[in-house]
């Protein structure tokens, strides 16, 4: 589905808008939960946002995956990267929370802040070790056969 736009891996393509949007929208997430202003701007285009972007970056690598064969450094970013929809996910479920919790009380909306919060930091290091394993696979041979 998602192989290749004029000549190039959508995955290669897509990467860039995760590593960007993700860390965004963990911070987007963190905001609404503690930030009325933010809240009613960003609550759910923040949600959607987040799972689109990983989803499709998986979908796009899969296909990679699959023309680029089983390398072990690539076989190790797709088992990293799975693991992102993952922390996704429960960012989602963190964004509704707050979305749903935050005119039920203080209590509510602090408690669904800091769930959001662990959850938004822990998908940004999640994020960080997925691209770094992925830019393994790529340059790590490429660097080391060049003269330095």
């Amino acid at each position: 589905m998602l192989d290749t736009f004029q000549g190039l891996p959508v995955h290669v393509l897509l990467l860039h808008a995760t590593v960007v949007l993700v860390p965004v929208t963990c911070l987007l997430t963190v905001g609404v939960a503690f930030w009325a202003r933010v809240r009613s701007l960003a609550v759910w285009p923040v949600v959607a946002l987040k799972v689109v972007v990983v989803w499709l970056t998986a979908q796009a690598g899969e296909s990679l995956e699959r023309r680029l064969g089983g390398s072990p450094a690539v076989a190790d970013h797709a088992e990293i990267g799975d693991k992102l929809l993952f922390f996704a996910i429960a960012l989602l479920v963190a964004s509704v929370l707050v979305a749903v919790l935050h005119d039920r009380g203080r209590a509510a909306r602090l408690g669904s802040g800091v769930v959001s919060a662990v959850v938004a930091v822990a998908t940004v290091v999640w994020v960080v070790r997925t691209g770094h394993s992925g830019a393994v696979a790529v340059w790590q041979d490429v660097v080391a056969s060049t003269n330095g």
